[in-house]
């Protein structure tokens, strides 16, 4: 990752999630030279314990599960009347809701029509405040880091462009940037009041949540509240919403071929036979094309599509190309997904490409990662999106208009959401739900 004290992107990101795997650099394993390094592994090793199997098989499914049954009640109203839904809004109900359960023990259901819950709002505020105020400030952070003097640039100091006077006082005055502060001030603020009333919990050592578990565990019961906030906003950035948009291009795909969607209803109806799947029931062997399909919307829309990590020391690749000290080397998922010389008509959405089932390669289909920050929650995300999509589609099929397929492009930011407008000022994924 990009250091904080050199970049704005960064220091925003960390002001916003804190100190946690998402943001902290994790430099060479074996030297750990930096305080930061020992932080990162030590955070992400506590982490790995909440991506168990036995947890996915117990309460993450039962929250899947609930969460499901509550946007299958939304939708058959919507089914009844045939009226179009924003799906994608929907789903990133469902997971906001899910993490809500699943971290906190909190039930929300945001799903419905004209529910909201403060957590989610301030969130997703705070998200969308820091991409329009990072996105719009590129060429002054560039002149202040390129051209502008001390003080009023970083020019002969080097650091990150808020540091500059001319910046700063831009920041302070912008209305972007203080609504990103007011919001991430308010959602810590909130989070630290729900960890606070699970420790003062008196039944704390049977409850489910993520955080209990880290109170009750003997290697984390001594993380302060700020810890565990930043444990908190880093997993939700990197899997909230993710998920979602990994499901809306997913149902994306799936309305716009009626071919792919009926066979994918009779493998699901085949297997499931309107039950709800388990975890084995989800695997690839199980359901070939389900696999399939998310396969293809990993390949072909990647929730990350473009990423970037730095050297932090000298290196040789294998074929000998020698990678300098504080090299930027930007990777696209995006684009890999593509490739014509991996895959045949790689524009065409086939399932059957991933059918028999032979697990790519991190490294060359990285939509989770490679290496040492290979995504923990990859096996939860795709249970996930798994589970959801089988039971949707054992109560309903989707259709889009034509009209609205029009509109559909990639939205412009760090995750790539469904934008629904060329100017990239609307994000919706209108579709319409029938009953089967």
């Amino acid at each position: 990752k990009g250091d904080s004290k050199n970049e704005f992107l960064y220091s925003a990101l960390k002001s916003f999630i804190g100190e946690g795997i998402f943001t902290l650099r994790h430099g060479d394993y074996n030297k750990k030279i930096r305080l930061e390094d020992k932080k990162w592994y030590d955070t992400r090793k506590t982490t790995s314990l909440l991506f168990t199997k036995s947890k996915m098989l117990g309460h993450m499914h039962e929250t899947f599960t609930q969460k499901a049954e509550m946007l299958i009640k939304v939708l058959e109203n919507n089914a009844k009347t045939a009226e179009v839904v924003d799906i994608q809004a929907k789903f990133f109900s469902f997971t906001m809701d899910s993490i809500q359960k699943l971290f906190f023990g909190n039930e929300v259901d945001t799903m419905a029509d004209g529910k909201t819950d403060p957590y989610a709002t301030a969130f997703d505020n705070a998200h969308r405040y820091m991409l329009k105020c990072v996105l719009k400030t590129v060429i002054l952070q560039v002149l202040t880091v390129t051209l502008l003097p001390w003080p009023f640039g970083t020019l002969q100091v080097g650091g990150n462009a808020a540091n500059g006077l001319i910046m700063a006082t831009y920041l302070h005055f912008d209305q972007d940037y203080q609504g990103f502060k007011k919001n991430v001030a308010y959602l810590h603020k909130l989070t630290e009041e729900y960890i606070r009333k699970i420790r003062k919990d008196p039944s704390m050592e049977t409850r489910k949540d993520m955080i209990a578990n880290f109170l009750n565990s003997k290697t984390t019961s001594n993380m302060s509240d700020k810890e565990l906030v930043a444990v908190v906003l880093n997993l939700t950035i990197a899997g909230r919403d993710t998920t979602a948009c990994t499901l809306s291009w997913m149902f994306y795909i799936i309305a716009q071929h009626p071919n792919l969607q009926k066979r994918l209803c009779v493998e699901i109806d085949e297997k499931l036979k309107g039950n709800v799947p388990t975890f084995e029931d989800l695997s690839p062997q199980n359901m070939p094309y389900l696999n399939g399909v998310l396969y293809e919307t990993l390949r072909l829309y990647p929730a990350v599509p473009q990423d970037e990590k730095y050297v932090t020391t000298d290196l040789t690749y294998l074929d000998g190309t020698n990678i300098p000290k504080d090299t930027k080397l930007i990777f696209a998922p995006y684009a890999m997904g593509r490739n014509p010389e991996v895959y045949k008509e790689p524009l065409k959405v086939d399932p059957t490409r991933w059918i028999p089932f032979k697990a790519p390669s991190l490294y060359g289909f990285p939509v989770f990662q490679a290496g040492p920050r290979f995504c923990l929650g990859k096996d939860m995300a795709q249970f996930e999106a798994k589970l959801l999509a089988s039971m949707l589609l054992q109560k309903f099929t989707f259709t889009m208009a034509e009209s609205e397929a029009e509109k559909i492009t990639y939205a412009m930011s760090i995750t790539m959401s469904v934008c629904n407008s060329k100017k990239q000022d609307s994000h919706n994924l209108w579709v319409t739900p029938h009953l089967r």
